[in-house]
């Protein structure tokens, strides 16, 4: 068929990928027939509306969180506290001022070093603590007692009474 150059020809599509192709590493971009050509989505001014990348100036990496010094120093005065019925030591039991003066010291070491206890933290530590101060006691009363029943359960074996 010999075709005039005034007649339209015969329509040429061209095919369309069925494989996914890979740009390098990563994963394959996946090819869908509704998607728009890649040369579409190409903005010359792309650059001009872009946000830029990182932190934006003047933001610092950290932020300054304040330390409730009063909570500070009650939690304080409960872990010593409990450490003095733990090691059966009073002397580690420290009074309120003393705890104030180390809470106080460390508010400003958390301040230097950039130390920020949370929240969730604070509250987490807060409630070992409590458990710690109410559960610590009757384990050790009951720890006593069974070592008190052993003591008298070896008394009675080996009393002079079962001997003959």
């Amino acid at each position: 068929m010999i075709l005039n150059e005034n007649e339209p020809g015969p329509e040429i599509v061209p095919e369309k990928p069925t494989e996914p192709v890979k740009r390098g590493r990563g994963r394959p971009r996946i090819v869908r027939e509704d998607a728009p050509s890649p040369d579409a989505s190409i903005n010359i001014n792309a650059s001009a509306e872009a946000r830029p990348r990182g932190r934006p100036p003047g933001k610092t990496a950290s932020k300054k969180h304040e330390v409730d010094i009063p909570a500070l120093a009650t939690q304080l005065q409960f872990a010593h506290r409990a450490a003095a019925l733990v090691f059966k030591t009073p002397e580690l039991a420290l009074d309120k001022d003393d705890c104030e003066t180390l809470a106080k010291s460390l508010a400003a070491l958390m301040r230097e070093y950039d130390i920020a206890l949370s929240g969730k933290t604070a509250a987490l530590l807060g409630m070992l603590g409590a458990c710690a101060m109410t559960y610590g006691p009757v384990f050790m009363l009951v720890k006593e007692r069974k070592a008190k029943e052993r003591a008298n359960i070896v008394d009675v074996q080996i009393s002079p009474q079962n001997v003959q």
